[in-house]
């Protein structure tokens, strides 16, 4: 069985790692201990592999004697400090922290002490890619298997594609896959799922791609929450080099968790008045969510170059460059569909299964980009009111 993530918080009493705690609990293990009890295990070798948070009270520098002891004894140490104060930073720094993180900014923190934990244990955090439709019937569900078996074919990595429409979910039809194991069985066996049982229980398409949907577990699809999707995509990460996650409707709790979790959003538009105005919508809504521009690309399917909305009309009105234009290839894209099978299988030459290739540069060479930054509509009330701001 894989090493569990484990992160160690001592110091003085936080909220946002006790939210962490919540969040993660099921992908990290997490122990707060006294910083004495913690620096006299580390001076007996134990335990080296943990991720050690300190947090800073008042006066805050006081706790960077402890910072330094056990940076010195060889723990990876991440300082969360009261404000974003320069000397602070610096001293922290100084002390031999990693990282420095703010009190309050729990995405952040949870992002963060997630990636660095799993860090130690010699494994990275795959990729999130969340293909969002501006509106419904521009080829989402389309794009999104292919794209994951392009992943899979280009680097012969490992790909999950999962299905976040828990009601009326496409993707197993798509690949003709029977319903298995659901997300709400995997969201209930996390903690004593690793890589080998999780690959034996999880959909397996001939392609080499691995799928989850809810399927036909319709009843218990009430019962997954936002924070079940964090989790979800969280433990994802941690056992796939990419996750692509279709299904995504509307602005909900769970679709925004999704859309928090992921490296990078492709809004997904064609070349009509609905779906240009939507696209402008859902970048204003992305932009009150604090989302940095560099998160989201458009994506135009089904390019018509003689089309009258062009992509500079598109450009000028959502106020953002397409970075993808996806051939119109209809004939080839129903036979894959009756098939069940991926694009490259059956049509590999065909203009569109080229233009979805050339989507994985994007997705996988561009730099990691935080999920959100913190401003405005950072705290859990901003959010909320972004949303409904823009219903």
């Amino acid at each position: 069985m894989s090493e569990t993530p484990s992160v160690v918080v001592v110091g003085a009493p936080s909220k946002s790692m006790r939210q962490a705690e919540v969040s993660l609990g099921k992908t990290v293990s997490f122990s707060f201990l006294d910083e004495d009890v913690l620096v006299a295990a580390h001076r007996r070798g134990v335990p080296q592999s943990a991720l050690v948070v300190v947090v800073l009270g008042n006066p805050p520098k006081e706790n960077l004697g402890g910072v330094r002891e056990l940076a010195s004894l060889g723990a990876h140490v991440v300082v969360v400090g009261p404000e974003k104060d320069a000397d602070l930073i610096l001293a922290a720094m100084r002390a031999g922290a990693e990282e420095y993180l703010v009190e309050g900014a729990d995405d952040e923190i949870r992002q963060s002490v997630a990636e660095l934990a799993l860090r130690n244990t010699g494994r990275a955090l795959g990729r999130v890619t969340c293909v969002y439709p501006a509106k419904g019937g521009v080829g989402a569900t389309a794009i999104a298997s292919n794209l994951a078996g392009a992943l899979h074919r280009s680097g012969d990595e490992r790909v999950c594609l999962i299905d976040l429409d828990l009601h009326f979910g496409d993707v197993l039809s798509f690949l003709d896959l029977n319903g298995g194991y659901s997300i709400s069985d995997v969201i209930a066996n996390i903690r004593r799922l690793d890589r080998e049982l999780l690959d034996s229980s999880l959909t397996h398409h001939a392609s080499g791609i691995f799928v989850i949907a809810q399927s036909e577990k319709i009843e218990q699809a009430e019962a997954i929450g936002s924070q079940d999707i964090t989790t979800l995509l969280t433990f994802l990460r941690q056992h796939f080099d990419h996750v692509v996650v279709d299904g995504l409707r509307g602005l909900d709790d769970t679709t925004v968790a999704a859309l928090d979790e992921c490296n990078r959003v492709l809004l997904v538009l064609t070349q009509d008045v609905p779906a240009v105005r939507n696209a402008q919508r859902c970048i204003s809504i992305f932009e009150r969510l604090d989302y940095p521009t560099e998160k989201i690309s458009l994506v135009v399917n089904r390019f018509q170059r003689n089309s009258k909305i062009s992509t500079d009309v598109i450009r000028d009105t959502t106020g953002m460059p397409v970075e993808v234009l996806v051939a119109n290839d209809f004939a080839a894209l129903i036979k894959s569909i009756n098939r069940g099978v991926l694009l490259a299988d059956e049509s590999p030459k065909s203009r569109l299964t080229k233009s979805i290739d050339g989507i994985v540069p994007l997705v996988r060479g561009v730099p990691e980009v935080a999920a959100r930054r913190r401003g405005f509509f950072g705290g859990l009330l901003g959010r909320k009111a972004a949303v409904d701001g823009a219903q």
